[in-house]
């Protein structure tokens, strides 16, 4: 399927969900859809992001799904209406935020709010002190959301919810000098690729050692997603009532969840399919907790085993980690900020 047919699908379905629901104000494209070109492949696997604005008669503010249309996948969330009249300024210094509104990516403005604001940031989006506060603004919040919630002050907490974000936390922002699109699935992937163009091995190394383990083989990977896949066909079956981020377990979500993480590992950099693994992994645990606890016992010890390969199974390993994440911050930072003071 070419770009710009996955683009209509998806602009002609936010009409329909529009014309339905008056709740539906405002609507834009995520993700790496928005910079694609219009007459490249859409990759296998991939999805289309689209971002909903609603008002407070919409069913659930928050919500996010995966919906197929027409052989497309379209992975929509739901934020309120009052998104759209955010100020420029707090949009561009956003490394989050800005990118998917750097490019023309307004698909319905009822209010004629949004694409003024996206005019705003295409036009600011490169100049180099607007960089330079998408870079410290993220570094600030992965440590306030992500690396220091590792190992949180409240014992009860499981601060391994946090691991998964951490790392795609730290692959954003060496994207941000370089204007490239943060992404999900491949973050640790791009970050990877990244350090290999530039040479920058011991930054990579360290990238592996928090996002995954440096003695896992390709083969232990393959291993634990054949596990994970197993776990997740399984919660398919029973998944029945809401749970943390089960719009990754569906039908229509499991190429992007088990193809997608089988993409990753066949990848020249395999490692980054571990994060990846863990994090549908989870989802698929908590599912089965919630629908089926008897059948825990069949799938929870291979889950078990390989947070302890991972170093996150105790609140030593956590702090192993956090450590580890914090020097991968620092350095990933410094070496952004010496990219940004050389160029012109």
């Amino acid at each position: 399927m070419l770009v710009r047919e996955a683009r209509s699908i998806a602009e002609n379905w936010v009409r329909r969900c529009a014309e339905n629901d008056a709740s539906v104000r405002g609507a834009t494209y995520l993700g790496s859809t928005p910079h694609m070109d219009s007459e490249d492949t859409l990759p296998d696997g991939s999805d289309v992001d689209v971002l909903l604005y609603v008002d407070e008669s919409h069913e659930s503010m928050t919500d996010h799904r995966r919906t197929a249309v027409q052989g497309l996948v379209v992975d929509h969330a739901a934020v309120p209406s009052q998104h759209m009249y955010a100020m420029p300024e707090s949009v561009l210094a956003d490394a989050i935020a800005a990118p998917s509104l750097s490019v023309p990516s307004v698909i319905l403005d009822r209010d004629n709010v949004l694409c003024p604001l996206n005019e705003v940031v295409i036009r600011e989006y490169a100049k180099p002190e607007w960089i330079r506060r998408r870079l410290d603004a993220h570094r600030e919040r992965s440590y306030r959301e992500w690396i220091n919630a590792l190992t949180p002050s409240d014992p009860e907490t499981d601060g391994r919810s946090v691991w998964g974000p951490a790392v795609m936390a730290i692959a954003t922002l060496q994207g941000i000098p370089v204007l490239e699109p943060p992404t999900v699935r491949k973050s640790a992937l791009r970050f990877l690729e990244r350090c290999e163009a530039t040479g920058e091995s011991g930054l990579a190394e360290k990238m592996i050692s928090f996002a995954s383990n440096s003695e896992f083989t390709r083969s232990d990977v393959r291993s634990f997603l054949a596990s994970a896949t197993e776990c997740y066909d399984f919660a398919l079956t029973i998944h029945r009532r809401p749970t943390p981020f089960d719009f990754e377990l569906s039908p229509v979500a499991r190429g992007h969840a088990i193809d997608g993480a089988r993409e990753l590992l066949e990848s020249k950099h395999y490692h980054s399919a571990v994060w990846w693994i863990a994090s549908m992994w989870h989802v698929a645990i908590v599912a089965i907790a919630i629908e089926a606890e008897d059948q825990l016992s069949t799938f929870y010890p291979r889950t078990a085993d390989f947070a302890a390969a991972l170093d996150l199974d105790t609140r030593e390993g956590l702090e192993r980690k956090r450590r580890i994440g914090e020097q991968l911050l620092e350095e990933t930072y410094e070496k952004c900020r010496l990219m940004l003071d050389d160029s012109p």
